[in-house]
């Protein structure tokens, strides 16, 4: 399932990674690579090494999601590119151009899933896949769906305050 929580870090540079207190008994591992440009302090400079300690600062609250739970003396991996999923779209608030069609869906199907994807409303800075269920939806029925996600993503942005655990799902 999907777990959301408002986290505190330590920045460790020399692993260019942080780890993460997010109210389990280890600190989850965060690559700087699975960190979304909407936490950084600074832009990187272009053609130069990203130093994590000027991207970010210790302290400094994030929404996390647990990709990976903890094993053995590892604690969880962890992605602050959050996926959403609802009945019909899996929503990626913070990852723009990401996403498309489910693989499973072919031929004519894919056709008509593109045209209904053109007329979804999708926020410039979300990505989102439409869902093997979505097959067949009406786009009044994708967009209640996009909706319903856009409306947890905005609540979950709202209360990421302190270590804490958000939205949990089994989807």
């Amino acid at each position: 399932g999907v777990r959301l929580v408002g986290s505190e870090m330590c920045i460790r540079d020399s692993l260019d990674a942080i780890f993460v207190d997010f109210g389990s008994e280890r600190n989850g591992f965060l690559p700087l690579r699975e960190v979304s440009r909407e936490y950084y302090l600074s832009e990187p400079i272009p053609g130069e090494k990203r130093d994590i300690k000027k991207l970010l600062e210790e302290g400094q609250e994030i929404v996390v999601q647990v990709t990976k739970e903890e094993r053995g003396s590892k604690g969880a991996a962890l992605t602050t590119f959050i996926s959403l999923a609802g009945r019909f779209i899996v929503l990626m608030p913070n990852k723009a151009k990401a996403g498309g069609i489910s693989r499973k869906i072919m031929g004519q199907d894919r056709e008509q899933i593109l045209d209904n994807l053109n007329n979804l409303g999708v926020p410039k800075e979300a990505g989102l896949i439409i869902r093997t269920a979505g097959v067949g939806r009406s786009d009044i029925e994708l967009e209640w769906d996009l909706k319903h996600l856009l409306s947890i993503w905005n609540s979950i942005k709202k209360i990421a305050v302190n270590t804490c655990l958000l939205y949990t799902s089994d989807a």
